[in-house]
């Protein structure tokens, strides 16, 4: 028997911009970044941690921290089901 949820929103990637930026990416820092966008996805109340409204824009922030580094990809919200990734840096 599996227990695996149904996810609570869609990830979609836009464009080019956030592939780039993934493709450069070291294995272990791919791993936190699908671990991080996997919690965005499947929690229902994502802790502020991870995933933070951008005060004044439409934009969010998805924040994933590995050793001293942070790294952020900004997204937006499509009919409140579906997260956009839109780049990371």
């Amino acid at each position: 028997m599996s227990l695996k949820r149904d996810p609570i929103r869609a990830i979609i990637v836009y464009g080019y911009n956030f592939r780039a930026f993934y493709k450069e990416q070291s294995e272990k820092v791919k791993e936190k970044l699908n671990l991080t966008i996997g919690l965005v996805r499947d929690l229902r109340i994502i802790p502020e941690r991870y995933f933070k409204h951008i005060a004044g824009t439409d934009l969010y922030e998805i924040s994933v921290i590995l050793g001293n580094n942070i790294y952020r990809i900004f997204c937006l919200f499509d009919h409140g089901d579906r997260v956009i990734l839109l780049n990371g840096f």
